[in-house]
């Protein structure tokens, strides 16, 4: 309870710039966390990240202050614009070097600069897919070929297209995000399978 009111003291600091009140987490409802939403800045610049202080992280004691100078949360990887990492923290004993070139201690499970979790390989080359390694916008989220996700390897890509009929190349409408589809076997927004 103390860190939630201390959290609500730094957001009432942070609330005096231009940006938009920030509700206290107590107050934040599911669909609202799932949302991205700027983390809360102290009057040093640092950030306070959202998934870490939810949780009372043992760790962090519910407190979880977060340099200013990282882009990724060392102990959860939640961006510092409020977007959480869908990767579960690793283990890690010895201090690591991320691909983009970061060092990073033991005490981080994820890498600050570029939110890849220790232990993590080389993401595919961008605007290449990591399952059935066709190119790829680089603004699609999924790979409409395979359901991929963009930036991942994907093992059993090749398998999951070799089960479905072939796409007959007639547009369609995915329920999941509401997006009209042309052709494709899988959302490019969502990954999800056409007529799931």
């Amino acid at each position: 309870m103390a860190a939630l009111k201390k959290l609500d003291s730094m957001r009432a600091v942070s609330s005096n710039s231009a940006k938009p009140p920030v509700k206290p987490v107590a107050q934040i409802s599911k669909k609202e966390s799932e949302v991205p939403n700027p983390s809360a800045r102290t009057k040093d610049g640092d950030w306070i990240c959202r998934s870490c202080t939810k949780r009372n992280d043992a760790e962090t004691d519910g407190d979880c202050t977060v340099s200013g100078s990282f882009k990724f949360c060392p102990s959860c990887g939640e961006s510092d614009v409020g977007v959480p990492s869908r990767k579960p923290a690793p283990t890690v004993s010895d201090q690591w070097d991320c691909h983009c070139g970061e060092i990073c201690p033991p005490s981080f499970k994820f890498c600050v600069e570029c939110g890849l979790a220790a232990g993590t390989p080389k993401p595919p080359p961008a605007g290449v897919c990591g399952g059935c390694d066709e190119a790829m916008p680089e603004s699609w989220k999924f790979c409409p070929d395979c359901g991929t996700e963009a930036g991942e390897w994907d093992s059993e890509a090749m398998a999951r297209m070799a089960k479905l009929p072939p796409s007959d190349g007639a547009d369609w409408h995915c329920t999941n995000c509401n997006g009209d589809i042309p052709g494709y076997r899988f959302c490019p927004e969502c990954g999800t399978t056409r007529g799931a």
